[in-house]
């Protein structure tokens, strides 16, 4: 974290750089915009995000990036592209409530290669 606290309006501002591994999620070359409001319900006001690679259950994303909020145990994000399978895939925008159990999500495809894209069938959990 690269940044700064501000006491008085208990806000904070800065940037979030690395990586992490989650479940079946892992990601690389995490950039992270942070601005957050502390006082009171605690909120994160829509900042960019960007990630060099994110294996998603065995889904290759590649130069992810977006915008992403967080408030009332809600986080959203309000846009979303990375490139996959030699093409683009966007994302909707999306709120996810928190703690997640499930998530319906619209993707948007266009120019992903045929004989990459059946790759596809043989991973777990899409529908």
């Amino acid at each position: 974290y690269d940044g700064a606290f501000d006491l008085p309006t208990l806000s904070l501002q800065g940037d979030v750089t690395g990586g992490f591994k989650y479940g079946v999620m892992e990601a690389t070359g995490l950039k992270l915009g942070v601005h957050a409001k502390l006082a009171g319900p605690i909120q994160f006001l829509p900042q960019p995000f960007s990630l060099t690679a994110l294996q998603l259950g065995g889904l290759p994303l590649l130069k992810v990036s977006g915008q992403y909020s967080y408030a009332a145990q809600s986080l959203k994000l309000d846009k979303a592209q990375a490139l996959l399978f030699g093409g683009q895939a966007r994302l909707e925008p999306l709120q996810i409530k928190l703690p997640m159990s499930k998530v319906d999500a619209v993707v948007d495809f266009a120019g992903l290669e045929l004989a990459q894209l059946m790759a596809l069938a043989a991973l777990d959990g899409l529908s």
